[in-house]
């Protein structure tokens, strides 16, 4: 686990030393019955009533858990405690991965997504996606270029290198949303620059890349045609040269997300 020493270089001369601990944790919740059943018995009494099977009971047994193990801990006193907790954005990469057979089962007609290519698409724009919500972790409004360990926001143009947390969250979400139109069935086609730039970059990383969540799935002679994917899908616009502040707005008669 990765841990970074923040606030002051040495602690105040006078009272006990104080220590301010925060945490960061993504967990995959396999067994929600197990987990809330623990909680429940080392006494959490589910304040907001949540049903046993309601997915924000695991939120909250979680977080409870979390925080009564750190509340234990020996030689402290604890001044505060508590802690947020919600369900991430982003699923785990141990997700299963969709039925892309059922999903384009007529390769001719999604042409030229076909089930193995539509499976490397939508496991390529997920990663993009957790990649930049990793980069906000990291880095928040911090300028592209004052550090070395970017995954996501250095691709982009330099235009766009200042903008803040909030704008490099909304680009994580454009690629999230563009490969949630592929676990629905639907061909990833740009809704805004964003979404344009989300594609550019996810292609280029579908041509480089050598994992294959589509084992299995039936070939066709044009699984993996990125040429004519781009061609397909693009709106061969300019997104290098359009602002920063345009890129999240609608094309033209294109659905607004929600």
């Amino acid at each position: 686990m990765t841990i970074e020493h923040t606030g002051l270089t040495a602690p105040v001369t006078f009272g006990p030393t104080v220590v301010e601990l925060s945490r960061r944790a993504r967990l995959a919740v396999t067994d929600a019955q197990r987990l809330v059943e623990a909680a429940v018995e080392a006494g959490w009494d589910n304040p907001d009533g949540f049903a046993a099977g309601d997915p924000h009971a695991a939120v909250d047994a979680a977080l409870w858990l979390w925080t009564l193990n750190s509340s234990a801990l020996p030689g402290v006193a604890v001044l505060s405690d508590g802690g947020e907790a919600g369900f991430s954005r982003v699923p785990g990469r141990g997700g299963d991965v969709p039925d892309f057979a059922a999903l384009f089962p007529d390769a001719e007609a999604s042409w030229p997504v076909t089930p193995r290519t539509a499976a490397r698409l939508w496991r390529v724009l997920r990663r993009l996606a957790e990649q930049a919500y990793g980069d906000v972790d990291k880095h928040g409004d911090e300028p592209v270029g004052a550090a070395v360990d970017w995954d996501v926001f250095d691709r982009l143009p330099s235009a766009t290198w200042g903008q803040d947390g909030p704008w490099r969250r909304g680009f994580g979400r454009a690629a999230e949303d563009l490969a949630g139109d592929l676990a629905a069935g639907r061909l990833p086609r740009a809704r805004c620059i964003a979404e344009e730039f989300c594609l550019h970059l996810g292609i280029a990383d579908g041509r480089e890349s050598a994992d294959d969540p589509g084992r299995g799935l039936p070939k066709y002679s044009h699984d993996f045609a990125w040429d004519e994917c781009a061609d397909a899908l693009f709106r061969d616009l300019d997104a290098a040269a359009a602002g920063p502040d345009s890129w999240f707005v609608p094309f033209g008669s294109a659905e607004v997300r929600r």
